[in-house]
């Protein structure tokens, strides 16, 4: 992960990357956040993971030691309404 990120917080980075380098007016809302979403998953050499989302709502599954579940992803924006 870049400059010693953990996984999550590197996942919101490469959102917060992709919505700055998002230009093109057909892609963005009336507050210029992308229409689209993207789901960024990360894992380290030690098991260690997250995952982050542009909107909010966002889950990925794990498996691990402690059994199967489900974990919220970090978002950028969180989604009207």
């Amino acid at each position: 992960m870049r400059r010693g990120a953990a996984p999550a917080e590197a996942a919101l980075e490469s959102c917060r990357r992709i919505a700055a380098r998002t230009k093109e007016v057909r892609l963005l809302d009336g507050k210029g956040r992308p229409r689209f979403n993207v789901k960024v998953y990360c894992l380290d050499p030690d098991g260690s993971h997250g995952a982050a989302s542009i909107w909010s709502g966002g889950k990925y599954a794990v498996c691990d030691a402690k059994g199967t579940r489900l974990e919220p992803a970090l978002f950028l924006y969180k989604r009207p309404g």
